[in-house]
């Protein structure tokens, strides 16, 4: 079964597997290689990438908002975004985020370059 996720992304961008990707956060580069497989599972998006001949999978969390563009995914993980303007929803998230470490994503936008 193909999961909501995956299949926006296929319908939005038909020839992304087997395609070189850049997975970019705050102008870094985490990861680089070719896509072999996009899946989901719960909270996760798991990218398997072909680096150098080895096959390395990287887990990211399901984001608040997806925007797919034919040469780009954007996922973004933005308190503005969960929170649409609504200053008392993000100072909640704000104070929330503060007794707990947040994932490195947090408040961020991660970039998937395709190539």
């Amino acid at each position: 079964m193909i999961s909501k996720f995956s299949a926006n992304i296929l319908q939005n961008s038909p020839n992304i597997l087997q395609k070189k990707i850049s997975i970019i956060c705050n102008n870094k580069i985490i990861r680089q290689g070719r896509l072999l497989l996009l899946s989901q599972k719960d909270f996760y998006i798991t990218f398997t990438i072909s680096i150098k001949g080895q096959t390395k999978k990287y887990e990211v969390p399901y984001p608040f908002f997806i925007e797919v563009e034919p040469d780009k995914i954007t996922l973004d993980y933005r308190i503005d975004t969960i929170c649409s303007g609504n200053e008392k929803h993000r100072s909640d998230v704000e104070m929330v985020s503060k007794k707990f470490t947040p994932n490195k994503f947090f408040d961020n936008t991660i970039e998937i370059n395709l190539s």
